[in-house]
């Protein structure tokens, strides 16, 4: 059959479609199916769907590149092995072979959203549910390699998941900030507070609707890996700070319908947590074009962990700055809350 398409690595895919089947065909899958007899549908650079003919019956799969870093793969393969993930299917040196799972379009109503935000912290829960031993040992490792303060630090800092993200982006150790700079700025900011916060789970580090898709069934599961650890749970709680979104994840945490106050704590937490990885860490480790001054970032936090602590000691002003939603200016809060 023709390929579809003229993506970059559609001569790639197109090479293993022989191995693809031979692979799947080991594990009791595609029987009969014919490498001739597969459709390429090129999802993006080098990515690719094939598709058997509709009359054999078999599901089409998703096939991609496999990885430089083992530690996506060890990664992808527990996590699909607790039904967290994308299903792997298959893998070799070159390739990984995967189910075929799609993004859920919700509707753009608030009743669409919260559905979603429900949905999601469902999958969340799950994920954070699920064992953590495939990060002990070499995974935990490499990552210390490549940014050896991760040695002094505990699992639960906000530091694991920017490294993940800056080795898996190619970040070089040249780059990335002095130890004794960055060791000073982890001593001031403040650390996640509270049981559902500071519990040590499976994170997977970019948690945006963009990275959760949906299987035939139904089922949600996660993609890409390359900023996964183990590490606080709040973590995964940055990407969509909404109280909604800590209710229903709470609710699935512990089968109990959350208070007001208990919500209010858990995105008190991912609030503070969000202003720690977006506009402090992250800079540091290839995120942006221009690597943040360290300098400026020691002395803004120094201002901002007080600010958390007052946050944390005082539920009516947290609340008062939480209730404001999106619309709230940061800056301007701890500034004014500060001189008060």
């Amino acid at each position: 059959m023709a390929e579809s398409g003229t993506m970059r690595g559609t001569d790639e895919i197109q090479s293993y479609k022989a191995q693809v089947v031979a692979e799947l065909q080991k594990k009791g899958m595609w029987a009969g199916v014919e490498p001739e007899g597969l459709e390429l549908v090129m999802l993006k650079d080098g990515i690719g769907e094939l598709k058997p003919p509709e009359d054999c019956g078999a599901s089409a799969v998703v096939v991609k590149p496999r990885s430089d870093l083992t530690t996506i793969l060890s990664c992808h393969l527990a996590w699909s092995e607790y039904g967290v993930a994308v299903p792997l299917l298959a893998h070799t040196a070159d390739f990984t072979v995967e189910a075929l799972a799609k993004r859920r379009d919700y509707d753009e109503t608030p009743e669409g959203l919260l559905k979603e935000w429900v949905d999601n912290a469902g999958l969340t829960a799950r994920l954070h549910r699920a064992p953590t031993t495939w990060f002990d040992g070499h995974c935990r490792e490499v990552l210390q390699d490549y940014y050896p303060l991760l040695k002094e630090e505990p699992l639960n800092s906000a530091l694991y998941a920017a490294v993940a993200r800056g080795r898996s982006g190619g970040f070089s150790k040249e780059d990335l900030p002095q130890t004794n700079k960055l060791r000073e700025l982890m001593a001031i900011l403040p650390r996640p507070m509270g049981e559902h916060a500071e519990r040590l789970v499976n994170v997977h580090g970019d948690l945006w609707d963009g990275n959760i898709l949906h299987m035939p069934d139904g089922t949600a599961v996660l993609t890409d890996f390359e900023q996964s650890v183990v590490t606080s749970a709040v973590q995964d709680l940055v990407h969509v700070t909404h109280k909604p979104l800590m209710a229903a994840y709470l609710e699935a945490m512990t089968g109990d319908k959350p208070s007001e106050a208990e919500a209010d704590r858990l995105l008190l937490e991912a609030k503070i947590a969000e202003h720690v990885h977006f506009f402090v860490i992250r800079s540091l480790f290839g995120y942006d074009d221009q690597p943040g001054n360290i300098d400026e970032l020691i002395e803004h936090s120094r201002v901002f962990a007080t600010f958390a602590t007052k946050l944390r000691e005082d539920a009516e002003c947290a609340k008062k700055i939480l209730d404001k939603g999106d619309s709230v200016d940061w800056r301007g809060a701890m500034e004014s809350e500060m001189q008060s």
